[in-house]
């Protein structure tokens, strides 16, 4: 019985990971937003580290309703309405301040560009998506990102480098 289960030990090991927690480095990047009937990217976002935290920033802007592309980081155009400074949607970063806690990025911030409201959140790797869950005392809302590559950018753009961005957070 005893070598039955140390078989047993040995199986498990040997087939099963030993952690199955994604590299949460992972999450720096390029990721987009897509259309969830039609199937088309909707926003490519920009995800970096500096100073030790994760920020995030839409760098392309396509029309919700038909993919049309609207705006991207070298030309913005659409402004955050429901800030009073109305800042440009595309020259600020969404989120901000998350700092890595074991395997997910914690203690950040959220703008809802809709609404104006900023929320806590927390930003984590699952099955090779970003998972940005935004929450509101014990509730919360998940969204989920796709990894980006060039097919979701414009033909004329390439990603911009990530070494080059400054934290550029919601104005009041």
């Amino acid at each position: 019985m005893r070598k039955c289960f140390y078989v047993f030990i040995i199986y498990i090991f040997s087939f099963t990971p030993l952690w199955s927690a994604e590299d949460p480095y992972q999450a720096i990047g390029f990721w987009k937003t897509m259309d969830s009937k039609e199937a088309f990217t909707t926003s490519v976002i920009a995800v970096y580290q500096y100073d030790g935290a994760l920020y995030g920033r839409v760098i392309v802007g396509y029309n919700e309703k038909n993919g049309k592309l609207e705006e991207t980081w070298k030309n913005p155009v659409k402004r955050i309405e429901k800030l009073s400074s109305k800042p440009l949607l595309l020259e600020v970063d969404l989120f901000w301040g998350h700092t890595l806690e074991e395997n997910t990025w914690k203690g950040g911030r959220i703008v809802d560009p809709r609404t104006g409201y900023s929320f806590s959140s927390d930003i984590w790797i699952e099955n090779g998506m970003l998972v940005l869950r935004g929450k509101f005392g014990p509730f919360g809302v998940r969204q989920l990102f796709y990894k980006a590559d060039l097919s979701d950018m414009p033909p004329y753009l390439d990603f911009p480098d990530l070494n080059t961005f400054i934290p550029l957070p919601i104005p009041k």
